[in-house]
């Protein structure tokens, strides 16, 4: 499993399952098989992708489409 961290990249050996129930579903969002994204570094969705605020792209699988949006609903205001 590799974690994106601001400046450095940490590479831990665990499921992205495990990691996923150790982060707080208040702050993070499994968009697909491969990746988790903390939600405040949501810039812009665009279609099936994510661009987050240091310019990444993330894909939305298919099976998580609709879990990421009911999230985004609930942060608009």
């Amino acid at each position: 499993l590799t974690i994106h961290l601001p400046g450095r990249t940490v590479v831990v050996h665990m499921t992205l399952t495990k990691m996923e129930s150790m982060l707080p579903t208040t702050h993070f969002l499994r968009v697909n098989r491969s990746y988790i994204v903390r939600k405040e570094a949501i810039k812009e969705i665009d279609g099936n992708l994510i661009t987050t605020s240091d310019g990444k792209r993330v894909p939305i699988g298919v099976t998580y489409r609709e879990a990421v949006w009911e999230a985004m609903k609930k942060n608009i205001v």
